[in-house]
């Protein structure tokens, strides 16, 4: 008898372990898919809310490019000023665009981190450098005419005026060429924006 409740004591404890061990194994593949779910849900939160991110930005940087592209077709389709160079309106016309243009290049400077986000996000032709030669480019062509401006309104004779005018004229168009090209560029960002949302 000794040998069957040896048995029965064997049967019984190993009956115990594998309890013990069934519980243990569950609760630790539990543990386990639930860490890796935490972990799915985690990335799924994240990439979530970098999808949100890049929307946002591309959303903003649209708008914001929007907003250069009709301010650069206003400033194209003003052809009169190539023509009507010597009035008083004209030349009020330059200062105020002088003026204009001074304060959307420091917005401009101010938005930096939105050309640094895109560029992240998307693959855009507008990089933050590119934009900012553009910038600087006009602001030169702009710093010419508001000049030439200045030298027709202080000259005395209609001879120095119209020795002035061809420069200013010349100034005029290739500030308004730079802005087709920037134009362009602006529509061929908007464009590739469009077709990634």
């Amino acid at each position: 008898m000794t040998d069957n409740s040896t048995i029965t004591i064997w049967v019984g404890v190993i009956s115990a372990s594998s309890a013990i061990i069934g519980v243990v194994a569950t609760q630790v593949i539990t543990a386990f898919n639930n860490r890796k779910t935490e972990i799915r849900r985690q990335e799924f939160e994240i990439l979530k809310l970098s999808l949100e991110r890049k929307i946002e930005i591309g959303e903003h940087f649209y708008s914001l490019s929007g907003e250069n592209l009709n301010l650069a077709k206003t400033l194209i389709s003003n052809n009169e000023l190539l023509s009507t160079l010597k009035s008083d309106n004209s030349r009020e016309y330059i200062s105020s665009i002088y003026t204009s243009f001074r304060e959307q290049y420091q917005n401009f400077k101010a938005e930096k981190n939105i050309y640094s986000s895109v560029e992240i996000y998307y693959n855009i032709s507008s990089t933050y450098s590119q934009v900012a030669d553009n910038a600087q480019i006009l602001k030169t062509y702009i710093a010419k005419v508001f000049e030439y401006n200045q030298q027709l309104s202080e000259a005395k004779t209609d001879e120095e005026k119209f020795a002035i005018v061809p420069k200013a004229r010349e100034a005029l168009q290739g500030y308004q060429s730079h802005l087709q090209l920037m134009v362009e560029s602006i529509e061929t960002d908007m464009k590739l924006l469009k077709m990634r949302y």
